[in-house]
């Protein structure tokens, strides 16, 4: 549906069949193109140690933004600079993060799986520091598809001849993902159809016939939970006065991108829903904090504040927004550069410093205090 002549979708492998199924049912005329990879990358099945064997070029991959910092504080400790990637860093300072690593103010990148998003990065060795990760569900071992898509950014063509990946422990799950045959993908995702408010149903029904029914065969329909959320609380707002909105008008808004773990971003939503008939304009969000938790979610508030306006109709602070923008990525940027040492985990009992990879919040030894001064009851 774009208007161009000609578009281009590079995509895996696997996704090939899918596709070409779909470029099919639009009807349209199509040209296969493969390309391979130029470079060698070879597995370094040796357990990799953190201590002995970090060098220039490494990347190392977790898979939370808090193991990320907890491992970025201890290497800066150690007197290693370090670039950080993660999904909720804002694009200005992600490509702050990439630049730094390029020109080698920094010497290795700690990062999430957001690596594998389209960023070349000068990467010589790929190192999983983790090979399980929380897909929202429960914690589980890594896909073949994953391991490869994050591989695959070790040995950049035109720096490197060849790449190479490794891991802490479990090479085991690398080498078999590497060598996997892929299976292809069997589904795309469709999101629910608007035409559908026209019918004479809540939207919240709406959405729950919509997503008990049958899909065509090579689709999938969208998780919904998100949406039904927002409108649940859409409804506590406006209570008795809901009939006031048309569902178009309700849909607009619980189709925002909100953050909806992300309290501070949640109740900025709320609080628009809840004026913004009555204003000429939305308010402008302030700086909730100074630490790298506010200003990330300043920077979600700057996000939602300018699509809820063209939304609604309401005019926006260009300027103001434009340099608060700069001024939160900046600062992110600095924070991430000059105090990511202070990031490292700590006992939130006594403040003792723990390892990286510590997985309580509490040091053994208060834990252990903790159980003799409240003794199990029998």
């Amino acid at each position: 549906g774009l208007r161009a002549e000609e578009i281009h979708l590079c995509m895996a492998p696997e996704a090939e069949d899918i596709m070409v199924q779909m470029i099919k049912r639009c009807g349209d005329s199509f040209q296969i193109v493969r390309h391979k990879r130029s470079t060698r990358l070879t597995l370094e099945k040796k357990p990799y140690s953190l201590k002995r064997d970090l060098k220039k070029g490494d990347a190392l991959i977790v898979f939370s933004k808090k193991s990320v910092l907890a491992l970025a504080a201890h290497l800066e400790n150690q007197g290693v600079r370090c670039s950080v990637i993660y999904g909720s860093l804002p694009p200005a300072t992600r490509r702050e993060q990439v630049r730094r690593f390029l020109e080698r103010e920094t010497e290795v990148v700690v990062s999430t799986d957001a690596i594998g998003m389209g960023l070349n990065l000068p990467i010589r060795r790929i190192v999983f520091v983790e090979t399980r990760k929380f897909d929202g569900t429960a914690r589980r071992s890594l896909l073949p598809e994953e391991i490869r898509q994050i591989a695959g950014r070790a040995g950049r063509f035109g720096l490197y001849d060849e790449g190479f990946v490794t891991a802490i422990d479990d090479i085991e799950t690398i080498e078999d993902g590497l060598s996997a045959r892929p299976l292809p993908i069997m589904k795309a995702y469709v999101g629910f159809p608007e035409q559908l408010l026209n019918l004479p149903a809540e939207i919240d029904t709406l959405v729950k016939i919509w997503a008990g029914m049958e899909a065509p065969a090579i689709y999938e329909k969208m998780e919904v939970d998100e949406l039904l959320s927002l409108y649940m609380s859409f409804e506590r707002i406006h209570g008795d006065h809901l009939e006031e909105f048309t569902k178009q008008e309700i849909y607009k808004l619980i189709t925002c991108s909100v953050d909806i773990d992300n309290r501070l971003v949640m109740d900025l939503w709320k609080d628009y829903c809840r004026e913004y008939r009555e204003v000429d304009e939305l308010e402008f969000p302030y700086s909730p904090g100074t630490d790298l938790y506010d200003m990330e979610s300043y920077y979600k508030m700057l996000d939602l504040y300018f699509q809820f306006s063209r939304k609604v109709g309401l005019p926006v602070q260009e300027e103001n927004l434009v340099e608060e923008r700069r001024n939160t990525e900046e600062e992110i940027s600095r924070i991430l550069k000059t105090e990511c040492a202070s990031y490292t985990r700590k006992c939130t009992i006594c403040g003792r410093e723990l390892s990286w990879d510590y997985p309580f919040s509490i040091c053994e030894r208060c834990f252990e205090r903790g159980k003799r001064v409240h003794p199990r009851r029998r």
